[in-house]
Protein backbone atom coordinates (compact mmCIF):
# COMPACT_ATOMS: atom_id res chain seq x y z
CA UNK A 1 0.00 0.00 0.00
CA UNK A 2 1.61 3.50 -1.11
CA UNK A 3 -0.36 6.62 -0.24
CA UNK A 4 0.87 9.59 -1.77
CA UNK A 5 -0.14 12.87 -1.38
CA UNK A 6 -2.17 14.46 1.74
CA UNK A 7 -4.55 13.91 3.73
CA UNK A 8 -4.58 10.34 3.80
CA UNK A 9 -6.41 8.15 5.91
CA UNK A 10 -5.72 4.31 6.37
CA UNK A 11 -8.25 2.80 9.52
CA UNK A 12 -8.49 -0.62 10.51
CA UNK A 13 -7.17 -2.60 8.16
CA UNK A 14 -5.26 -6.22 8.24
CA UNK A 15 -1.83 -5.78 5.77
CA UNK A 16 0.13 -9.26 5.45
CA UNK A 17 -2.05 -11.78 6.77
CA UNK A 18 -5.20 -13.02 6.12
CA UNK A 19 -9.11 -12.46 8.15
CA UNK A 20 -8.00 -15.64 9.93
CA UNK A 21 -4.59 -14.56 11.05
CA UNK A 22 -2.44 -16.75 8.49
CA UNK A 23 0.31 -14.59 6.38
CA UNK A 24 -0.11 -13.81 3.14
CA UNK A 25 2.98 -13.55 0.52
CA UNK A 26 4.30 -9.68 0.02
CA UNK A 27 7.83 -9.49 0.04
CA UNK A 28 7.30 -5.48 0.48
CA UNK A 29 6.37 -3.46 2.44
CA UNK A 30 3.11 -2.92 4.29
CA UNK A 31 2.54 0.69 4.31
CA UNK A 32 5.01 3.13 2.13
CA UNK A 33 3.55 6.51 2.54
CA UNK A 34 5.30 9.02 0.51
CA UNK A 35 3.08 12.26 1.41
CA UNK A 36 2.04 14.02 4.09
CA UNK A 37 -0.58 14.05 6.47
CA UNK A 38 -1.30 10.21 6.68
CA UNK A 39 -3.09 8.95 9.46
CA UNK A 40 -2.66 4.93 9.81
CA UNK A 41 -4.50 4.14 12.90
CA UNK A 42 -6.20 0.36 13.95
CA UNK A 43 -4.51 -1.71 11.61
CA UNK A 44 -3.14 -5.12 11.82
CA UNK A 45 0.11 -5.05 10.15
CA UNK A 46 2.52 -8.21 10.00
CA UNK A 47 4.42 -10.58 7.69
CA UNK A 48 5.47 -8.33 5.48
CA UNK A 49 9.34 -8.75 4.03
CA UNK A 50 10.41 -5.61 4.88
CA UNK A 51 9.32 -2.72 6.58
CA UNK A 52 5.86 -2.59 8.36
CA UNK A 53 5.55 0.80 7.49
CA UNK A 54 7.78 2.95 5.69
CA UNK A 55 8.19 7.13 5.61
CA UNK A 56 9.24 9.84 3.11
CA UNK A 57 6.69 12.64 4.41
CA UNK A 58 5.79 15.07 7.30
CA UNK A 59 3.64 15.35 9.71
CA UNK A 60 2.68 11.61 9.58
CA UNK A 61 0.69 9.81 12.24
CA UNK A 62 0.94 6.02 13.55
CA UNK A 63 -1.40 5.26 16.34
CA UNK A 64 -2.96 2.06 17.85
CA UNK A 65 -2.08 -0.69 15.44
CA UNK A 66 -0.46 -3.69 16.05
CA UNK A 67 3.14 -4.16 14.09
CA UNK A 68 4.52 -7.74 14.45
CA UNK A 69 6.73 -9.81 12.15
CA UNK A 70 7.87 -7.75 9.86
CA UNK A 71 11.73 -6.99 8.90
CA UNK A 72 11.31 -3.38 10.88
CA UNK A 73 8.23 -2.25 12.51
CA UNK A 74 8.74 1.29 11.55
CA UNK A 75 11.23 3.42 9.95
CA UNK A 76 11.62 6.71 8.68
CA UNK A 77 13.87 7.32 6.21
CA UNK A 78 13.24 11.66 5.52
CA UNK A 79 10.91 13.78 7.01
CA UNK A 80 10.08 15.15 10.55
CA UNK A 81 7.00 15.49 12.69
CA UNK A 82 5.78 12.36 12.00
CA UNK A 83 4.08 10.81 15.06
CA UNK A 84 4.48 6.97 16.67
CA UNK A 85 2.11 6.46 19.91
CA UNK A 86 0.73 3.78 21.11
CA UNK A 87 0.99 0.78 19.38
CA UNK A 88 1.90 -2.54 19.80
CA UNK A 89 5.58 -3.15 17.98
CA UNK A 90 7.01 -6.82 18.80
CA UNK A 91 8.50 -9.81 17.10
CA UNK A 92 9.99 -7.87 14.01
CA UNK A 93 13.51 -9.22 12.74
CA UNK A 94 15.08 -5.97 12.99
CA UNK A 95 14.54 -3.11 15.31
CA UNK A 96 11.07 -1.94 16.05
CA UNK A 97 11.33 2.23 15.20
CA UNK A 98 14.58 3.09 13.28
CA UNK A 99 14.83 6.70 12.59
CA UNK A 100 17.05 6.77 9.19
CA UNK A 101 20.31 9.51 8.82
CA UNK A 102 22.18 9.81 5.05
CA UNK A 103 25.69 9.75 5.50
CA UNK A 104 27.59 11.28 3.06
CA UNK A 105 30.26 11.23 0.78
CA UNK A 106 28.78 7.34 0.56
CA UNK A 107 25.53 8.72 1.10
CA UNK A 108 24.48 5.31 2.70
CA UNK A 109 21.73 4.90 5.13
CA UNK A 110 22.86 4.17 9.06
CA UNK A 111 20.66 1.13 9.94
CA UNK A 112 20.15 0.27 13.80
CA UNK A 113 19.55 1.74 17.04
CA UNK A 114 20.53 5.79 16.92
CA UNK A 115 22.42 6.73 20.09
CA UNK A 116 21.75 9.40 22.05
CA UNK A 117 23.88 12.58 21.67
CA UNK A 118 24.78 15.40 23.85
CA UNK A 119 22.20 18.50 23.75
CA UNK A 120 20.16 16.23 20.68
CA UNK A 121 21.84 18.26 17.91
CA UNK A 122 22.25 15.44 15.62
CA UNK A 123 19.65 15.59 12.40
CA UNK A 124 18.04 12.98 10.55
CA UNK A 125 14.64 11.23 9.73
CA UNK A 126 12.24 13.16 13.35
CA UNK A 127 15.18 15.29 13.71
CA UNK A 128 16.93 12.03 15.05
CA UNK A 129 15.10 12.73 18.49
CA UNK A 130 17.18 11.32 21.45
CA UNK A 131 14.78 8.49 22.74
CA UNK A 132 13.88 9.17 27.35
CA UNK A 133 16.79 8.18 29.51
CA UNK A 134 15.49 6.46 32.46
CA UNK A 135 16.79 7.47 36.16
CA UNK A 136 14.61 5.64 38.36
CA UNK A 137 12.49 2.80 38.15
CA UNK A 138 10.30 1.10 39.89
CA UNK A 139 6.62 -1.53 39.45
CA UNK A 140 4.32 2.02 40.80
CA UNK A 141 6.98 5.03 38.75
CA UNK A 142 8.66 6.18 36.46
CA UNK A 143 11.46 8.60 35.79
CA UNK A 144 13.63 10.10 34.15
CA UNK A 145 14.53 12.70 31.48
CA UNK A 146 13.80 13.51 27.86
CA UNK A 147 13.30 16.71 25.93
CA UNK A 148 11.20 20.00 27.48
CA UNK A 149 7.59 19.60 26.65
CA UNK A 150 8.11 15.90 25.00
CA UNK A 151 5.11 13.09 25.83
CA UNK A 152 7.01 10.39 27.38
CA UNK A 153 5.22 6.79 26.32
CA UNK A 154 5.73 3.67 28.40
CA UNK A 155 5.96 0.02 27.28
CA UNK A 156 6.51 -3.28 28.38
CA UNK A 157 8.97 -4.49 25.94
CA UNK A 158 9.27 -7.69 24.15
CA UNK A 159 13.32 -7.92 24.54
CA UNK A 160 14.50 -7.29 21.17
CA UNK A 161 18.14 -7.99 20.69
CA UNK A 162 18.98 -5.08 20.27
CA UNK A 163 18.34 -4.03 23.88
CA UNK A 164 16.05 -1.12 22.93
CA UNK A 165 12.17 -2.23 23.13
CA UNK A 166 10.49 -3.56 21.04
CA UNK A 167 7.22 -1.89 21.98
CA UNK A 168 5.04 -4.94 22.68
CA UNK A 169 2.35 -3.20 25.33
CA UNK A 170 1.68 0.64 26.15
CA UNK A 171 1.09 1.00 29.61
CA UNK A 172 1.22 4.62 30.43
CA UNK A 173 2.37 8.59 29.66
CA UNK A 174 3.53 11.72 30.68
CA UNK A 175 4.37 15.11 30.08
CA UNK A 176 8.04 16.19 30.84
CA UNK A 177 8.45 19.40 33.09
CA UNK A 178 12.04 20.81 32.04
CA UNK A 179 12.93 17.72 30.62
CA UNK A 180 11.91 15.70 33.49
CA UNK A 181 9.30 12.70 34.21
CA UNK A 182 7.90 11.08 36.75
CA UNK A 183 5.05 9.02 35.37
CA UNK A 184 2.99 6.58 38.05
CA UNK A 185 2.33 2.85 36.88
CA UNK A 186 -1.06 1.74 37.86
CA UNK A 187 -1.50 -0.80 40.10
CA UNK A 188 -1.26 -4.43 38.90
CA UNK A 189 -0.02 -2.90 35.53
CA UNK A 190 3.76 -4.71 35.49
CA UNK A 191 4.75 -8.01 37.97
CA UNK A 192 8.38 -9.25 38.95
CA UNK A 193 10.89 -7.60 37.14
CA UNK A 194 9.08 -7.10 33.67
CA UNK A 195 11.64 -4.23 32.46
CA UNK A 196 10.40 -0.79 30.82
CA UNK A 197 11.04 0.77 27.74
CA UNK A 198 9.70 4.27 26.16
CA UNK A 199 9.77 6.47 23.48
CA UNK A 200 9.35 10.70 23.46
CA UNK A 201 7.60 12.60 20.96
CA UNK A 202 8.49 16.08 20.92
CA UNK A 203 5.93 19.40 20.67
CA UNK A 204 6.45 18.74 16.58
CA UNK A 205 5.09 15.37 16.30
CA UNK A 206 8.78 13.84 16.36
CA UNK A 207 8.88 10.43 17.92
CA UNK A 208 11.79 9.14 18.65
CA UNK A 209 13.58 5.01 18.83
CA UNK A 210 12.91 2.95 21.69
CA UNK A 211 14.91 4.00 25.05
CA UNK A 212 17.02 0.74 26.42
CA UNK A 213 15.09 -2.18 27.76
CA UNK A 214 15.54 -1.18 31.86
CA UNK A 215 14.05 -3.07 35.07
CA UNK A 216 12.40 -2.29 37.70
CA UNK A 217 15.07 -1.65 41.04
CA UNK A 218 14.00 -2.59 44.58
CA UNK A 219 14.31 -5.27 47.33
CA UNK A 220 11.50 -6.98 45.66
CA UNK A 221 12.97 -6.78 42.28
CA UNK A 222 16.39 -8.35 43.92
CA UNK A 223 15.20 -11.07 45.85
CA UNK A 224 13.15 -12.08 42.52
CA UNK A 225 16.69 -12.42 40.56
CA UNK A 226 18.84 -13.62 43.54
CA UNK A 227 16.05 -16.53 44.23
CA UNK A 228 17.15 -19.32 42.12
CA UNK A 229 21.23 -18.47 41.92
CA UNK A 230 20.65 -19.01 45.66
CA UNK A 231 18.96 -22.11 45.40
CA UNK A 232 21.38 -23.31 43.60
CA UNK A 233 24.45 -22.72 45.53
CA UNK A 234 22.62 -23.86 48.60
CA UNK A 235 21.40 -26.98 47.64
CA UNK A 236 24.88 -28.64 46.66
CA UNK A 237 26.52 -26.97 50.30
CA UNK A 238 23.64 -28.61 52.56
CA UNK A 239 24.16 -31.55 50.79
CA UNK A 240 27.81 -32.26 50.69
CA UNK A 241 27.73 -30.72 54.30
CA UNK A 242 25.18 -33.43 55.30
CA UNK A 243 27.00 -36.06 53.93
CA UNK A 244 30.61 -35.66 55.60
CA UNK A 245 28.47 -34.85 59.13
CA UNK A 246 27.31 -38.04 58.35
CA UNK A 247 30.69 -39.91 57.86
CA UNK A 248 33.09 -37.46 60.42
CA UNK A 249 30.73 -36.56 63.24
CA UNK A 250 32.43 -33.25 63.32
CA UNK A 251 31.50 -29.88 62.65
CA UNK A 252 34.42 -28.46 61.27
CA UNK A 253 33.61 -31.12 58.53
CA UNK A 254 30.38 -30.01 57.80
CA UNK A 255 31.44 -26.90 57.66
CA UNK A 256 34.44 -27.61 54.70
CA UNK A 257 31.90 -30.31 53.04
CA UNK A 258 29.00 -27.38 53.09
CA UNK A 259 31.87 -24.65 51.96
CA UNK A 260 32.86 -27.53 49.23
CA UNK A 261 29.25 -28.41 48.04
CA UNK A 262 28.97 -24.26 47.68
CA UNK A 263 31.72 -23.79 45.31
CA UNK A 264 30.29 -26.53 43.09
CA UNK A 265 26.73 -24.57 43.36
CA UNK A 266 28.33 -21.44 42.17
CA UNK A 267 30.49 -23.21 39.20
CA UNK A 268 26.86 -24.57 37.83
CA UNK A 269 26.01 -21.46 37.93
CA UNK A 270 28.68 -19.95 35.92
CA UNK A 271 28.94 -22.77 33.73
CA UNK A 272 25.29 -22.15 32.98
CA UNK A 273 25.26 -19.11 32.49
CA UNK A 274 27.86 -19.05 29.68
CA UNK A 275 26.42 -22.19 28.14
CA UNK A 276 22.56 -21.69 28.69
CA UNK A 277 22.29 -17.07 29.48
CA UNK A 278 21.32 -14.36 27.29
CA UNK A 279 24.21 -12.87 25.17
CA UNK A 280 24.95 -9.68 25.04
CA UNK A 281 23.06 -7.90 22.51
CA UNK A 282 24.87 -7.21 19.12
CA UNK A 283 23.21 -4.27 17.12
CA UNK A 284 21.75 -5.83 14.04
CA UNK A 285 22.54 -5.51 10.17
CA UNK A 286 19.91 -5.74 7.92
CA UNK A 287 20.35 -8.05 4.83
CA UNK A 288 21.13 -5.38 2.13
CA UNK A 289 21.68 -7.27 -1.06
CA UNK A 290 18.71 -9.05 -0.54
CA UNK A 291 16.35 -5.94 0.16
CA UNK A 292 15.65 -3.73 -2.18
CA UNK A 293 15.13 -0.64 0.03
CA UNK A 294 14.42 2.70 -1.86
CA UNK A 295 13.42 1.35 -5.09
CA UNK A 296 10.28 3.08 -4.76
CA UNK A 297 11.65 6.66 -4.82
CA UNK A 298 11.72 8.93 -7.36
CA UNK A 299 15.18 9.68 -8.87
CA UNK A 300 16.80 12.82 -8.55
CA UNK A 301 15.52 15.97 -10.74
CA UNK A 302 16.19 19.15 -11.30
CA UNK A 303 12.91 20.76 -11.93
CA UNK A 304 13.17 24.70 -13.16
CA UNK A 305 11.40 27.40 -10.91
CA UNK A 306 9.89 30.35 -12.32
CA UNK A 307 12.03 33.53 -11.43
CA UNK A 308 9.33 35.49 -9.88
CA UNK A 309 8.02 32.79 -7.54
CA UNK A 310 8.92 32.89 -3.65
CA UNK A 311 10.42 28.90 -3.14
CA UNK A 312 10.98 27.54 0.60
CA UNK A 313 13.95 25.58 0.41
CA UNK A 314 12.38 22.37 3.45
CA UNK A 315 9.19 21.23 4.28
CA UNK A 316 6.46 22.71 3.65
CA UNK A 317 2.63 20.42 4.31
CA UNK A 318 -0.17 23.74 3.21
CA UNK A 319 -0.18 25.86 0.51
CA UNK A 320 -2.17 29.05 0.47
CA UNK A 321 -5.25 28.54 -1.65
CA UNK A 322 -4.50 32.17 -2.80
CA UNK A 323 -1.57 30.72 -4.35
CA UNK A 324 -2.17 27.20 -4.89
CA UNK A 325 -5.27 28.42 -7.64
CA UNK A 326 -2.98 30.56 -9.45
CA UNK A 327 -0.60 27.70 -10.25
CA UNK A 328 -0.50 25.48 -13.47
CA UNK A 329 -1.10 21.55 -13.07
CA UNK A 330 2.37 20.87 -13.66
CA UNK A 331 4.43 22.21 -10.77
CA UNK A 332 5.19 19.97 -7.96
CA UNK A 333 4.27 19.26 -4.24
CA UNK A 334 6.94 20.82 -2.14
CA UNK A 335 10.03 18.41 -0.70
CA UNK A 336 9.93 15.87 2.31
CA UNK A 337 12.99 16.01 3.16
CA UNK A 338 15.63 18.73 3.85
CA UNK A 339 18.58 17.05 1.57
CA UNK A 340 20.18 20.05 -0.02
CA UNK A 341 19.31 20.06 -3.94
CA UNK A 342 22.76 19.88 -5.04
CA UNK A 343 22.49 16.23 -3.77
CA UNK A 344 24.63 14.50 -6.30
CA UNK A 345 22.19 12.39 -8.51
CA UNK A 346 23.79 9.11 -8.53
CA UNK A 347 25.78 7.96 -5.12
CA UNK A 348 27.64 5.03 -5.22
CA UNK A 349 26.02 1.91 -4.05
CA UNK A 350 28.09 1.11 -1.42
CA UNK A 351 25.10 -1.33 0.63
CA UNK A 352 23.30 -2.57 -2.41
CA UNK A 353 21.02 0.39 -2.50
CA UNK A 354 20.76 3.27 -4.41
CA UNK A 355 18.82 6.15 -2.17
CA UNK A 356 17.38 9.03 -4.34
CA UNK A 357 15.14 11.87 -3.98
CA UNK A 358 13.39 14.50 -5.87
CA UNK A 359 13.90 18.16 -5.67
CA UNK A 360 10.45 20.32 -5.74
CA UNK A 361 9.26 23.16 -4.74
CA UNK A 362 6.71 25.07 -3.00
CA UNK A 363 5.40 28.52 -3.63
CA UNK A 364 4.46 30.09 -0.39
CA UNK A 365 1.93 33.04 0.26
CA UNK A 366 3.33 36.34 0.09
CA UNK A 367 3.64 37.85 4.00
CA UNK A 368 1.94 41.31 4.05
CA UNK A 369 3.30 44.26 6.19
CA UNK A 370 0.64 43.57 8.80
CA UNK A 371 1.41 40.12 9.57
CA UNK A 372 1.95 39.14 13.37
CA UNK A 373 3.78 36.11 14.50
CA UNK A 374 1.43 33.79 15.85
CA UNK A 375 1.54 33.82 20.28
CA UNK A 376 -1.51 32.15 20.86
CA UNK A 377 -2.13 28.75 21.61
CA UNK A 378 -4.54 26.24 19.69
CA UNK A 379 -8.16 26.43 19.59
CA UNK A 380 -10.14 23.98 21.74
CA UNK A 381 -13.94 23.31 20.78
CA UNK A 382 -16.65 20.98 20.35
CA UNK A 383 -15.57 18.99 23.61
CA UNK A 384 -17.33 15.70 24.35
CA UNK A 385 -17.23 12.47 25.96
CA UNK A 386 -19.46 9.44 24.98
CA UNK A 387 -21.35 7.29 25.93
CA UNK A 388 -21.97 8.81 29.80
CA UNK A 389 -22.68 7.64 32.25
CA UNK A 390 -20.46 4.09 31.43
CA UNK A 391 -20.05 1.33 33.74
CA UNK A 392 -16.83 -0.48 35.89
CA UNK A 393 -15.06 -3.07 33.83
CA UNK A 394 -16.91 -5.97 32.45
CA UNK A 395 -19.86 -4.56 31.94
CA UNK A 396 -20.38 -2.68 28.89
CA UNK A 397 -20.16 0.16 28.09
CA UNK A 398 -17.37 0.48 30.44
CA UNK A 399 -14.80 2.84 28.18
CA UNK A 400 -15.57 6.53 27.21
CA UNK A 401 -14.46 8.08 24.08
CA UNK A 402 -13.76 11.74 24.74
CA UNK A 403 -12.86 14.07 21.70
CA UNK A 404 -12.31 17.80 20.72
CA UNK A 405 -11.84 19.36 17.78
CA UNK A 406 -8.63 21.31 17.50
CA UNK A 407 -7.10 23.62 15.12
CA UNK A 408 -4.15 26.37 15.48
CA UNK A 409 -2.87 28.87 11.92
CA UNK A 410 0.79 27.21 12.57
CA UNK A 411 -0.11 23.61 12.89
CA UNK A 412 -1.18 21.61 16.45
CA UNK A 413 2.17 19.87 17.86
CA UNK A 414 0.34 17.75 20.68
CA UNK A 415 -2.76 17.36 22.55
CA UNK A 416 -2.86 15.86 25.73
CA UNK A 417 -5.92 14.37 27.89
CA UNK A 418 -5.45 14.21 31.56
CA UNK A 419 -8.21 12.99 33.61
CA UNK A 420 -9.27 11.88 37.12
CA UNK A 421 -11.48 10.23 39.68
CA UNK A 422 -13.12 13.60 41.50
CA UNK A 423 -10.06 13.99 43.99
CA UNK A 424 -8.25 11.66 42.77
CA UNK A 425 -4.30 11.85 40.90
CA UNK A 426 -4.26 12.69 37.14
CA UNK A 427 -3.32 10.59 34.88
CA UNK A 428 -2.12 11.96 31.09
CA UNK A 429 -2.57 10.39 27.88
CA UNK A 430 -1.91 11.77 24.32
CA UNK A 431 -5.01 12.05 22.29
CA UNK A 432 -4.77 10.64 18.54
CA UNK A 433 -5.74 12.91 15.75
CA UNK A 434 -8.24 11.14 13.79
CA UNK A 435 -9.19 13.41 10.42
CA UNK A 436 -10.67 16.92 9.99
CA UNK A 437 -8.95 18.71 13.12
CA UNK A 438 -10.67 16.14 15.70
CA UNK A 439 -8.56 14.64 18.55
CA UNK A 440 -9.90 11.37 20.54
CA UNK A 441 -8.99 9.00 22.98
CA UNK A 442 -10.76 6.13 24.57
CA UNK A 443 -10.48 6.22 28.53
CA UNK A 444 -11.42 3.01 30.20
CA UNK A 445 -12.09 0.23 31.42
CA UNK A 446 -12.53 1.59 34.89
CA UNK A 447 -11.91 -0.21 38.41
CA UNK A 448 -13.11 2.75 40.22
CA UNK A 449 -16.81 4.18 40.04
CA UNK A 450 -17.34 7.93 40.49
CA UNK A 451 -17.25 11.16 39.19
CA UNK A 452 -14.42 12.21 36.97
CA UNK A 453 -13.05 15.02 35.78
CA UNK A 454 -10.89 15.83 32.07
CA UNK A 455 -8.61 18.49 30.89
CA UNK A 456 -7.52 19.14 27.13
CA UNK A 457 -4.14 21.09 26.84
CA UNK A 458 -3.19 21.51 23.12
CA UNK A 459 0.17 22.71 22.14
CA UNK A 460 1.06 24.28 18.47
CA UNK A 461 3.79 23.97 16.58
CA UNK A 462 5.36 27.20 17.93
CA UNK A 463 4.89 25.63 21.35
CA UNK A 464 1.56 28.20 22.29
CA UNK A 465 -0.22 25.96 24.77
CA UNK A 466 -4.21 26.65 25.42
CA UNK A 467 -3.75 26.70 28.88
CA UNK A 468 -1.01 25.81 31.43
CA UNK A 469 -1.12 22.39 32.88
CA UNK A 470 0.09 24.11 36.16
CA UNK A 471 -3.55 25.40 36.26
CA UNK A 472 -5.58 22.65 34.81
CA UNK A 473 -8.99 24.41 35.51
CA UNK A 474 -8.62 26.91 32.92
CA UNK A 475 -8.47 24.46 30.26
CA UNK A 476 -11.02 23.58 28.37
CA UNK A 477 -12.98 19.76 29.22
CA UNK A 478 -16.06 18.05 31.25
CA UNK A 479 -16.91 15.16 33.67
CA UNK A 480 -18.37 11.75 33.17
CA UNK A 481 -19.63 9.28 35.51
CA UNK A 482 -18.94 5.81 35.92
CA UNK A 483 -21.61 3.44 37.48
CA UNK A 484 -21.81 0.08 39.58
CA UNK A 485 -23.64 -1.89 37.14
Amino acid sequence: MNPDGTDNLILGNIIGEDSSGNPVANNYDGIFISGSNTDVSENTIAHNGIYGIRMNGNDNIISLNEIYQNYTGVVIFTGSGNTISQNSIYDNSFIGIDLQVLICPTCSFDFGVTLNDSGDVDSGANTLLNYPEFTSVSISLVEGTACNGCTVEIFLPDGDPSGHGEGLAFIASGVTGGGIFSIPILPGTVSGCQEFTATATDLSGNTSEFAPNTPPTGIACLATKLFVPTIIILIPGVVAGGWVYRRRRKPTGAVGGFLGGAFVGVLILVLGNVVFGEKPAEPLEPDRESIPLIEELEPFTDTPIPSDTPVLATAVTEISPAIASSQTPTQTPSPTNAINPTFTPTPPPTIGINPTFTATYTPLPIPTETSVPDSTGPSVSAVSDSPDPVNLEGTKPDTIAVSATVTDPSGVGSVTLYYRLSGGSLNTILMTHIGGGIYQFTVGPFKTAGLYQYYILAVDTLANANCSSGDLSACPGGTFLVNIP
